[in-house]
């Protein structure tokens, strides 16, 4: 079973809009944007909604909504990971510094300047 959320995108003269309901006289309600829209999970969109919108031959899709934390989620984990490398890095850099080779400093850095983890710092 499908645990994504989808909503109902109507095709009106005016535009897009969402489903939302049935009105008086079964009239289609729908909202401008997708605060106001009728949720459904994908395995459970109820077939007299779909019937009823075919059989009022409006034009519509079914519209996945997707969770916005997730690019968060999947950014937070490359920062994670490229600041992990880079305090790796610094401790490899430190215990070089205590050893006093002065070369193998500069060639660490030197290395260190031809990879860029994005990190403003």
């Amino acid at each position: 079973m499908s645990d994504k959320t989808v909503a109902i995108q109507i095709k009106t003269n005016r535009g897009e809009r969402y489903f939302y309901g049935f009105g008086k006289g079964g009239r289609v309600q729908t909202a401008w944007s997708l605060a106001g829209a009728k949720l459904f999970l994908a395995a459970q969109v109820p077939a007299v909604v779909i019937n009823a919108l075919k059989d009022k031959k409006k034009k519509f899709t079914i519209v996945e909504i997707c969770d916005p934390t997730e690019p968060l989620l999947n950014e937070r984990r490359i920062f994670t990971f490229a600041l992990e490398r880079k305090n790796a890095r610094f401790e490899e850099l430190r215990l070089v510094v205590d050893k006093g080779c002065i070369d193998e400093v500069r060639a660490l850095l030197n290395q260190w300047d031809e990879l860029d983890f994005g990190i403003p710092f």
